[in-house]
């Protein structure tokens, strides 16, 4: 009985997880603040209603209830929009791209590299990024020439060797790190951009140097004796 209350709270979360996913970080921030909204001015009538008007609890929970209805309602019509828009025009990626990142965020915001890292991703030939957000990578129909989805690493330290012994047999791994990692390329012209923009902070010799130390520890048959073990994915070099 516990292993199938166990099971059906799991899959229930993992649920809830891929749902998330799916409608987007934005439109669960949005949720988020009408739900702030929509508690603080609920309790505030509340107390209105109680302390200031003298309203008994057999008329007031009626209005409580209301008010909840007119929430859920409001829950439903905004997804059912949000989905229909983002999955038919993808609005709020241009919104995202040209409206916040390219005229609120320079005038408004405090500058990040990040921020500005995609601005400058943007050439007189391409009126999109080719340098974007992780988690928009995979909307295939939205960017042009999409080719893969590959996640940038642009904080240092994040790519680590490591033999583990398993069974009495010594096995290899390359852990990497993609934690606070929030961007990502989706073709050639964002991999073009990432080496001519870091060429010109660094010399050519240095990046061709770690370049060449990260695929020297990324050989596991520089190991005797060790098995490879690689989780499911693909490291794309800049040179």
């Amino acid at each position: 009985m516990r292993t199938s209350i166990k099971r059906a709270v799991g899959a229930g979360y993992f649920g809830l997880l891929a749902v998330r996913n799916w409608l987007g970080v934005y439109y669960c921030r949005l949720q988020k603040w009408v739900l702030v909204v929509y508690v603080f001015a609920t309790l505030s009538r509340f107390l209105v209603n109680v302390l200031y008007d003298g309203l008994p609890w057999s008329q007031t929970f009626p209005r409580l209830m209301a008010a909840l209805g007119y929430w859920i309602a409001f829950i439903v019509l905004t997804t059912i929009a949000w989905v229909v828009v983002r999955g038919t025009t993808h609005l709020d990626l241009w919104v995202y791209y040209r409206v916040w990142l390219r005229l609120v965020v320079p005038r408004f915001r405090e500058r990040e590299l990040w921020t500005e890292l995609i601005n400058e991703s943007y050439s007189e030939q391409r009126r999109k990024p080719c340098l974007i957000r992780r988690e928009h990578l995979m909307k295939k129909g939205y960017w042009p020439s999409w080719v893969y989805a590959i996640v940038t690493i642009l904080q240092e330290r994040r790519v680590v060797q490591k033999v583990r012994c398993i069974e009495a047999s010594k096995h290899w791994f390359l852990d990497v790190d993609l934690r606070d990692e929030s961007l990502g390329i989706y073709n050639r012209q964002g991999k073009d951009f990432l080496r001519k923009r870091f060429q010109q902070e660094r010399t050519s010799e240095e990046v061709a140097r770690k370049s060449r130390e990260f695929f020297e520890l990324s050989l596991p048959s520089s190991l005797a004796g060790t098995t490879s073990a690689w989780d499911p994915g693909v490291v794309l070099p800049l040179r």
